[in-house]
């Protein structure tokens, strides 16, 4: 399967990238590539895409990876919206949702009883030891 992609060609601390058209398997340093399609300069935001060819390898069943898929709705080559490349979060699972999806009423005994899994006693008796000291 074919894939557009950005491939980096600059040097430290200087980041410029190629844009091409490569098969999914090769590496991205391979120097590896069908054709060259654009070139993308992070640093003043320059971008240079060769719309005709990037439509041809479209039409041909290329996929382009996210940050490339944003290049081109920007600049109007592909229709649609823009894809979050960020990393996704994982969601902070709460004690209810935990107590009530896999365990039964009595490990929540087990544990305390105050529902935080693993101190064993309530605010009142830490207040009372810290005083003590």
């Amino acid at each position: 399967m074919l894939k557009i992609r950005l491939q980096r060609i600059g040097r430290r601390n200087e980041p410029h990238f190629r844009v091409v058209v490569a098969e999914h398997t090769t590496g991205v340093k391979s120097n590896k590539f069908v054709e060259k399609v654009g070139t993308f300069n992070p640093k003043s935001k320059q971008t240079q895409l060769n719309a005709e060819r990037i439509k041809y390898w479209l039409s041909v069943g290329a996929k382009p990876t996210d940050r490339v898929h944003n290049m081109l709705v920007k600049a109007s080559i592909v229709s649609g919206s823009t894809v979050n490349v960020l990393p996704k979060k994982s969601p902070i699972v709460s004690e209810q949702k935990n107590n009530g999806n896999g365990g039964d009423e009595n490990s929540n005994a087990e544990n305390g009883g105050d529902g935080a899994g693993g101190g064993g006693g309530d605010a009142s008796d830490e207040d009372s030891d810290a005083s003590n000291t």
